[in-house]
């Protein structure tokens, strides 16, 4: 068994795990290694904010991007109003025509194919651009930028 088969059967595989699996050829450290990582997910997720593109990955890996969907169910419950005057009341995004936009790695379609089930890798964005995504869609109304799920 390779050292990327190891990183591959995992559902969750870190940066270490990443970097011992890479081959190396120019012989960079693990601080590198790191900075090399986070430098291109800040502006891959940056971009995708800003502009509201999908970027599709080299070596059929997917494409990237914000969606946007309905909100689930009866929305948020206010719990400040319920507290207060013991009235229930759930929110439905209004701010946002009633839609929610989160990070997205798309991996379902024929093009990205990447021979492996679509639950191997996920993507989790880091709270500082989960928090930056959720004040551009309040403050600036970006949700009409980004694409239906």
């Amino acid at each position: 068994m390779s050292r990327s088969d190891k990183v591959f059967n995992k559902a969750y595989a870190s940066e270490k795990e990443a970097f011992a699996a890479y081959s190396n050829p120019h012989g960079i450290s693990f601080y590198d290694f790191k900075l090399i990582l986070k430098t291109f997910f800040y502006i891959l997720q940056t971009e995708a904010q800003t502009t509201g593109d999908v970027f599709i990955l080299p070596y059929k890996l997917g494409a990237f991007g914000i969606r946007k969907k309905p909100t689930f169910g009866k929305g948020s419950f206010d719990y400040k109003l319920f507290n207060e005057t013991g009235a229930k009341r759930y929110n439905k995004n209004n701010h946002s025509s009633q839609y929610v936009a989160k990070f997205d790695w798309i991996t379902k379609y024929p093009l990205f194919d990447r021979q492996l089930p679509n639950t191997v890798f996920r993507y989790y964005a880091p709270r500082d651009m989960k928090r930056a995504l959720a004040k551009r869609v309040k403050d600036n109304n970006t949700i009409h930028k980004y694409y239906d799920l």
